[in-house]
């Protein structure tokens, strides 16, 4: 079993998800009381919205990279970012520590292509929808991909940091995250990326199962249990 160096706290409701999730997709294939060998460098999130809200994305990946470091010291054998957001420092993490990192959009780009895919709907806050870090890694893999309208893209901003993270979970920010959905599968979109750890637990698989979505957190999850297992 390899030991998992996890970058997290981005949020801590999501991070308590993917703790557990990893941790049973590893007992599922161990059996008994076995539990994944994992360090965890937990970050102040509220460091994270500041800079996200002030677009200071060298202070981010600085952050991050010193986490990544740190977890490189104490014993990790490769590392995960548990936030899509987060992987805006991935390239400068890469060039710094000498530990393999593994990728969400690697993992979200490949099972994309499994179901079919060939133009995805990307939906997250900003950083996620308008930086290009992330769409180029999609677009590496020959997947087209669209957006959400700048004012939908702001709703979806917003209720990151503001409801989101906070374990708020609205009937209507679910409704209208839903409302989004639909916008871009009628613009052309094969299936929807929820691109924020958080969307998969206010839209949840029993809601508009219609709509082909592809949660991240859950498939970067099995491809985190998966490494660790390796």
């Amino acid at each position: 079993m390899k030991t998992l160096g996890l970058i997290h706290g981005m949020s801590a409701v999501s991070t308590i998800d993917f703790y557990e999730q990893v941790n049973t997709r590893v007992n599922d294939a161990l059996g008994g009381n076995d539990s994944a060998d994992m360090l965890l460098a937990s970050v102040n999130f509220g460091n994270v919205d500041r800079w996200v809200q002030v677009g200071d994305w060298d202070a981010l990946r600085t952050y991050l990279v010193q986490k990544a470091t740190a977890l490189a010291a104490a014993g990790a054998d490769f590392l995960a970012i548990g936030s899509n957001t987060g992987h805006i420092a991935a390239d400068a993490i890469s060039q710094t520590v000498d530990l393999p990192l593994l990728h969400v959009g690697d993992a979200v780009a490949e099972e994309a292509i499994t179901r079919g895919a060939r133009t995805v709907g990307l939906l997250g806050n900003r950083v996620v929808t308008e930086l290009p870090f992330y769409r180029a890694k999609l677009e590496s893999r020959g997947l087209d991909v669209l957006t959400p309208s700048s004012a939908d893209r702001d709703f979806a901003h917003r209720i990151v940091f503001d409801e989101l993270s906070h374990g708020v979970f609205t009937e209507q920010s679910r409704n209208e995250l839903i409302r989004i959905m639909r916008s871009l599968c009628a613009g052309g979109a094969d299936i929807i990326i929820l691109g924020c750890t958080e969307y998969g637990l206010l839209v949840t698989d029993t809601d508009a199962p219609d709509i082909p979505r592809l949660d991240t957190n859950a498939v970067y999850i099995e491809a985190v249990a998966k490494a660790i297992l390796d």
